[in-house]
């Protein structure tokens, strides 16, 4: 038998006594100051002088990425190829390179443990030592490495961004960076400057430079059809809105016609000016698909609001310069408190809510339930969408699923129905009817005649459309026991495709013997990833131990 029992199969887990309250987004992130043990490349990539020590504060990026980790935790041994993979894209993006940089913080781990780290996985970035967890235990986090953090230093220090567990990928944070300093960089989403573009309107070429310090719109109409009455996606509603908007805010409205179709197929009412966009060239710049989009942009060059559609109320505030964001009126404090009083109406004592912001940047709920090692959770969701409806208001609700994806509860937040009405208990009862005990993972079909509330189908079929989003939010989702029993199939699944290579190669090879190296040759050959939730797999006895999901005892199906 070749058995490796490593650290790494202890676990990540490093106990210590912590702060009441964990660090998250909108925390300032605590100062501290450590010996400068790193080489002088990395003392230079920091910009901070050789040797003496490192000051947090000191480091002179805009955007620090700092990483806690331990060299024996499996997770933070798979993540290395990421963030070696995430620190050479922000040198090969000019708009990164200078402003932002990456360091790690190794949990418990000597200067020896770390120089053997960076040797054995080829670490390219920074990393120094936490070797008596009085950095970590500053976090409040016990949950183990990895735990990430994005740190906007000329915002107060403030943490703008944070991920608990491993990533898939470096465009993960790459995401998060572009978000972060999105007033700065030249892109296609809210808060980044509009990127140089160029059409025909009106007999003349328009350009964002001759657009320059004034306020204006584009809008891509589709031409998919709507079933639903007084939808804002149709073009001749969303024409009359923007017309009204152009007229009374004295904005510079360019429509440009659904695909192949022209200006001279449509009739735009006046002050509206059709566009004229040769090879669908706009199109393809601000990546509009077959879906209606809407884009302001501001006096300053920055893009205000994208949506699908744009409502008469929202083009009012949106005008008084800010940016247009749905917001319920609860606080967050508020819609935990509520997240406790539905939890504890089902039967279930709440220990605790935790409010995480995961890898795909989708905020989520976790509801811890009593007593605390139960291993029982619940997840809540908040939704807020965009009115598709000139004389309705944004729609704002949350949903509790349990463990498997199940939904448990359907909380209305702000919904109303023709006329701004707001939803009766019987409105309420019809729509939990419609949606607990459905699995996130089946589709969510919306059938107007029969699902939608009286007088609020527009609302309805937004409330739809969220929940069919969820397939897309926790796909990928595993943590806190979630799916546990699918991501163990799909573990032993992987298995099995080693196994039959395996069983392949021995026919094939007489002296063939399963082992760690053989093991790691097959996977490498035949591109299988792994464990999909990072377990680590190990060869015991001739067969395969994952270390999170055990051995595969019901076999495989050959």
């Amino acid at each position: 038998m070749k058995l490796h029992v490593t650290a790494a199969l202890i676990g990540c887990l490093l106990l210590c006594a912590v702060p009441a309250q964990a660090l998250t987004i909108g925390d300032p992130f605590p100062d501290f100051t450590v010996p400068n043990t790193l080489s002088p490349e990395h003392s230079a990539y920091l910009k901070v002088p050789h040797k003496g020590k490192i000051q947090l504060s000191e480091i002179s990026c805009d955007v620090i990425i700092l990483e806690f980790l331990n060299v024996y935790c499996h997770t933070c041994r798979i993540q290395v190829s990421i963030f070696n993979e995430l620190k050479q894209a922000i040198a090969a993006d000019s708009d990164l390179r200078d402003r932002v940089c990456l360091l790690g913080l190794a949990v418990g781990n000597s200067l020896e443990e770390i120089t053997t780290f960076n040797e054995e996985f080829a670490v390219t970035y920074p990393i120094l030592s936490d070797q008596d967890k009085t950095l970590f235990t500053s976090t409040g986090n016990i949950r183990g490495t990895p735990h990430t953090y994005v740190i906007r230093r000329d915002d107060m220090g403030f943490i703008v961004d944070y991920h608990a567990g491993g990533v898939s990928s470096a465009e993960r944070y790459l995401d998060s960076l572009r978000h972060t300093l999105r007033s700065s960089l030249t892109g296609t989403q809210p808060g980044n400057r509009v990127p140089p573009f160029a059409f025909q309107a009106g007999g003349r070429d328009i350009t964002a430079a001759s657009l320059a310090n004034e306020r204006f719109i584009l809008y891509f109409a589709s031409s998919q059809a709507r079933t639903i009455e007084n939808d804002l996606r149709t073009m001749s509603r969303q024409n009359e809105v923007l017309k009204n908007s152009a007229l009374k805010n004295a904005i510079k409205v360019f429509i440009f016609p659904p695909e192949g179709s022209d200006c001279a197929a449509h009739a735009v009412p006046e002050p509206l000016v059709c566009a004229i966009d040769k090879g669908n060239t706009v199109r393809e710049l601000f990546d509009v698909g077959d879906q209606p989009t809407v884009l302001c942009i501001n006096e300053f060059g920055r893009i205000v609001y994208r949506a699908e559609s744009l409502s008469q109320l929202a083009a009012e505030r949106i005008f008084e310069g800010t940016e247009y964001t749905p917001r319920p009126q609860l606080s967050p404090t508020e819609i935990q408190e509520l997240i406790r009083q539905r939890i504890a109406a089902a039967g279930h004592q709440v220990a605790e809510i935790e409010h995480l912001t995961l890898e795909n940047r989708q905020d989520l709920y976790v509801i811890t339930a009593s007593p605390q090692g139960s291993g029982l959770f619940f997840f809540a969701r908040v939704e807020s969408g965009i009115t598709m409806c000139d004389v309705c208001h944004d729609t704002h609700f949350g949903y509790v699923f349990d463990q498997n994806g199940v939904v448990t509860d359907f909380i209305p937040l702000e919904i109303t129905k023709y006329g701004n009405v707001e939803w009766d208990e019987a409105d309420i009862a019809k729509m939990k009817k419609n949606l607990i005990g459905r699995s996130l993972f089946v589709p969510f079909v919306f059938n107007p005649s029969v699902d939608a509330v009286t007088a609020a189908t527009m609302s309805s079929s937004m409330i739809y459309e969220a929940m069919n989003r969820a397939r897309e939010y926790f796909g990928d989702f595993s943590e806190y026991r979630f799916r546990e029993d699918y991501w163990k199939k799909e573990c032993f699944s992987v298995i099995c495709k080693i196994k039959n290579l395996a069983r392949k190669a021995a026919a094939q090879q007489p002296d063939f013997m399963l082992d760690e190296g053989s093991l790691q040759k097959i996977m490498s050959g035949s591109s299988l990833q792994g464990c999909p939730t990072g377990g680590m797999y190990i060869v015991l006895d001739g067969d395969i131990l994952c270390s999170q999901h055990g051995l595969n005892l019901q076999g495989c199906d050959h």
